[in-house]
């Protein structure tokens, strides 16, 4: 059993999807290793309150410089955004750590801060150290308004990381492979590992969450927010082409979105020929609220490339729910690779036409297949935490 040094700005009760992945791990890592978690404390003011750091844990939490009102500080986010990360002030106040007492340093992002700050622990005490990154950091292609001064000081930032950790974690291959490209000098490949998001089976009972139900009609649901690129408007324009050529077919068909819609979506939700529920869950509620679900709706942002290298960790939630799912992102990537595996539909986000398609397939025969069940099994948080653990054994 290793001492672990773990390194996360965002914790639970923190309701986001990097803190839900922290708590599902800690629940796991905890009975294999002694975690000290270095977060952020403000979070602890308020979030889930089903989501608690384990007993087992001890908690390192310390604040970022503090302004006279919460305005000010936001707008000294901003401005700090504009040059380097947002949490940069967070990240520049580093715990006094004893190098003795631990036996490997453990960051995982985003946002970078959390490494930043890892940064600075390693050259103090040139710990093993293990740095997992759930998002690309400087060639994120969805932070593409960030300055030229922001991408180099996060290219500067990166490149430490990438140069000094001992092991490197990234969720997908196409991930792992844009490191590669970036560094070629690197060993990234020598060093890297691909461990996804995993799904905690126990926690989709615990919470029985309300659904809006009507007689007859089955719900296809999204969790999740709207916001940037990831827009409702490729469903919408596909339930618009049903209702154009057969308005019968949706007849029975209500849609649920449950999460926070971006005040520029609004008028998207303008006269549609089905009925939209809208609403919010918390984690363990919007569990429940899934295996509830008729079938599911993956939507993410479109991407030039045509591919889609992340993994969004509700697609791992939906698959560990074990209902029929319709995905809306890229043909090509990991998240695609999984739905097929499993037996379901991918459709690009700009390919209404296929969208169309892949909803009428859901609605007229969508169903739970022996290969979503067998795809379920393997992204248990048993295995892949214990994946995790072994590899900070190794450290």
């Amino acid at each position: 059993m290793k001492r672990v040094l773990m390194v996360s700005y965002f914790a639970p009760p923190t309701q986001n999807a990097e803190a839900i992945l922290v708590w599902k791990t800690l629940r796991v890592l905890s009975h294999l290793h002694r975690i000290t978690l270095v977060t952020n404390a403000p979070q602890f003011q308020q979030g889930d309150p089903d989501m608690r750091i384990p007993s087992g844990v001890d908690v390192h939490a310390h604040r970022s410089v503090t302004f006279r009102s919460a305005f000010s500080g936001k707008v000294a986010e901003r401005l700090i955004g504009k040059l380097e990360d947002e949490n940069l002030l967070w990240a520049l106040r580093v715990p006094k750590i004893e190098k003795s007492d631990f036996d490997v340093l453990y960051s995982r992002s985003h946002p970078g801060a959390s490494h930043i700050l890892a940064a600075s622990l390693w050259k103090r005490t040139r710990l093993p150290w293990v740095a997992q990154f759930s998002d690309p950091w400087s060639a994120n292609p969805y932070h593409s308004h960030h300055t030229i001064i922001r991408k180099l000081r996060d290219q500067e930032h990166e490149r430490f990381v990438i140069e000094h950790a001992d092991q490197l974690i990234f969720p997908t291959v196409e991930i792992q492979e844009i490191y590669e490209k970036a560094y070629p000098l690197k060993s990234v490949k020598s060093r890297s590992i691909v461990l996804p998001h995993h799904v905690s089976e126990d926690l989709y009972s615990v919470r029985n969450a309300m659904v809006p139900t009507e007689n007859g009609k089955m719900l296809l649901s999204y969790f999740g927010d709207f916001y940037g690129l990831r827009s409702p408007a490729p469903l919408l324009d596909a339930l618009r082409s049903i209702h154009a050529r057969n308005p019968d077919k949706l007849s029975r068909v209500a849609i649920g979105l449950f999460g926070n819609l971006e005040k520029k979506f609004a008028p998207l939700l303008e006269h549609l020929p089905v009925r939209v529920h809208r609403g919010r869950y918390t984690y363990l509620e919007s569990l429940s609220a899934m295996k509830k679900s008729h079938g599911l709706l993956l939507i993410d942002a479109p991407n030039d490339t045509g591919v889609n290298p992340f993994l969004a960790s509700k697609l791992i939630d939906y698959i560990g729910a074990k209902r029929p799912i319709l995905g809306i992102t890229e043909e090509r990537g990991t998240a695609a690779n999984l739905l097929r595996q499993g037996g379901q539909y991918v459709a690009s986000p700009r390919a209404v036409d296929k969208i169309v398609y892949g909803l009428e397939q859901l609605i007229e025969s969508g169903k739970v297949t022996a290969r979503m069940e067998r795809l379920a099994e393997s992204f248990t948080s048993e295995k892949i935490v214990g994946e995790l653990a072994k590899l900070l054994d190794k450290a």
